[in-house]
């Protein structure tokens, strides 16, 4: 039977290998970085489509 630390490090090298069915704290991050660019990005796209709703006429609109 393996050692704890033969079995501890097989599962490093396995975390270290960057199995894409292992979602780590750092990948964790990232998504939640992105998506709140997204939001910013939403928020200030709906932001523009509002001052074009509410005055037509300063956007060169008719």
């Amino acid at each position: 039977m393996p050692t704890p630390d033969s079995l501890f490090d097989t599962l490093k090298e396995w975390v270290a290998a960057g199995n894409p069915g292992l979602v780590t704290r750092d990948d964790l991050n990232r998504l939640e970085s992105r998506v709140d660019e997204l939001v910013e990005l939403m928020d200030e796209l709906e932001e523009s489509l509002h001052e074009r709703t509410v005055d037509p006429k300063a956007n060169g609109l008719k």
